[in-house]
């Protein structure tokens, strides 16, 4: 066990990027004591070679929320991966955190993307689409008169979702639609040239319950909503900006409906498949 005071970079989450809604990190430095154990290493395969990293086990007094990054004494940067109150009656005691090493000091990540390409990819163009398109009225809370908050994002983001479904960044959102990485098949003319592709886009919603509203019912609205969209948005106009023809189809994957309990929240969760028939502009 070791015993110092060392840097905490407490995590935020600020806008989100246009391209892929996911939200801007930074962090704000502050100095808090902690105690830690012995790093534990770890070692796992990847077509590029093996990879080794570090746990620590670090118990505090101080504040420190998943997300957030320390600085041991050796210069290592740690992130936070879960934490664990510890409590004596109705007293707390202290926190304990398991924490992983990062390669590096990832610090804070832009509120920009970067230039899209010319031609958007099909995970942009689905962004595009349903933002476009969805309507905020259509999700309640169970009081069937207030909107519950969503988002639509890339999936996979660099951060919890405890930081999206928690009021810690003041985001306390209801749903989130998470596009995946598509599949894409390009069509060729008589000549053997690309004239256009087909892309199937995996969207997953996913809802938390919460106090004021059912997590399986907001799922239920978020579904009823993608499938409004696709029905009466078939083809691509004017208030989207995409350019080139495109057509929408959506799939269910009906064995993905699944329920999860994270401790903090029960998740609801369901797969589609969005389809797109669309030229090469």
């Amino acid at each position: 066990m070791t015993s110092a005071d060392v840097t905490r970079k407490a995590l935020s989450l600020g806008s989100a990027d246009t391209v892929t809604g996911r939200y801007a990190k930074s962090y704000a430095d502050s100095t808090i004591q902690v105690l830690t154990s012995d790093a534990q290493a770890a070692r796992s395969l990847h077509a590029a070679g093996n990879f080794s990293t570090n746990s620590l086990t670090v118990f505090t007094e101080d504040p420190l929320l998943i997300g957030d990054i320390i600085v041991h004494p050796n210069g290592d940067y740690y992130e936070v991966e879960n934490t664990r109150e510890v409590w004596y009656l109705d007293s707390f005691v202290f926190r304990e955190c398991r924490c992983s090493r990062l390669p590096t000091d990832f610090g804070a990540t832009p509120a920009a993307y970067g230039t899209e390409a010319t031609v958007p990819d099909a995970r942009s163009r689905s962004k595009v689409y349903i933002d476009a398109y969805l309507l905020a009225a259509n999700i309640k809370k169970s009081n069937g008169s207030t909107n519950a908050a969503t988002h639509v994002q890339f999936s996979k983001p660099p951060y919890s979702l405890e930081r999206v479904f928690g009021n810690t960044d003041s985001k306390n959102l209801y749903a989130v639609y998470s596009i995946g990485v598509p599949e894409s098949e390009p069509k060729v003319d008589y000549a053997g040239r690309i004239i256009g592709y087909t892309e199937n886009v995996p969207i997953e919603i996913q809802a938390v319950d919460k106090s004021d509203a059912s997590g399986e019912n907001t799922r239920w609205q978020c579904e009823r909503e993608l499938r409004r969209i696709v029905e009466t948005n078939p083809v691509s106009t004017s208030v989207d900006g995409l350019t080139g023809t495109s057509y929408h189809s959506l799939n269910r994957i009906t064995d993905s409906e699944s329920e999860s309990n994270l401790g903090v929240w029960r998740l609801y969760s369901v797969k589609y498949v969005l389809t797109w028939w669309r030229d090469i502009t």
